[in-house]
């Protein structure tokens, strides 16, 4: 399809299993890149008791993936309070993999470093990461470390928009959609074909 990144906007989002419909721009971007081998990763997996997911309605259409979430409420998902520094080793525990169809992650702490780590280890094709719109926009910010931090409730998690962007430009990967001012997504350069790096 030409320009199919441009339709993203257009889409009309269907909640099945995801917060805000994320599934139908997964869906929509896999029909347009080809599903490949259809494995993913999730961190942050169990979502309000595992009721709020990303990766369930991949899952139920044949998929297979590793999911971690420190309330791991749902079957299949490993319980482990995941960090910076243990993100690596927690998925090569599992599996010897190093190219994944689909990365999604949404932990509400310090997901931009777990994020880059991430992006050093491991190839993903499509990547949906959360971010946090409360910060200033064009100035790249992260929430520094605490060992053991978990979501307040109040602004203190995650990375600006700047942020992410930046980071997933140096690991070589084309943001296509900011659904909402909540997610980034993002795919590899190498899966761009003939479509133009949109305007974001």
């Amino acid at each position: 399809m030409k320009n199919w990144i441009k339709k993203l906007k257009s889409l009309t989002p269907v909640t099945g299993h995801s917060q805000f419909g994320e599934e139908t721009y997964i869906d929509f971007i896999f029909q347009q890149i080809g599903p490949g081998k259809r494995r993913y990763i999730d961190i942050g997996a169990g979502g309000y008791g595992g009721t709020i997911s990303n990766t369930r309605t991949l899952s139920e259409a044949g998929w297979s993936g590793i999911g971690f979430d420190m309330n791991a409420h749902s079957p299949g998902i490993i319980q482990a309070f995941v960090k910076p520094d243990n993100v690596v080793s927690l998925i090569h525990a599992e599996t010897d993999e190093t190219d994944f169809d689909f990365l999604n992650i949404d932990i509400d702490s310090f997901d931009y470093d777990i994020l880059e780590n991430l992006l050093k280890s491991f190839r993903f094709r499509l990547v949906v990461a959360e971010f946090n719109a409360t910060l200033a926009v064009d100035v790249k910010l992260k929430l520094a470390y605490e060992d053991g931090y978990t979501w307040d409730g109040t602004n203190k998690y995650g990375f600006s928009f700047a942020a992410g962007m930046h980071l997933f430009r140096k690991y070589g990967y084309v943001v296509i959609f900011n659904q909402l001012n909540n997610n980034l997504f993002a795919i590899h350069s190498s899966e761009m074909g003939n479509q133009k790096e949109p305007k974001i």
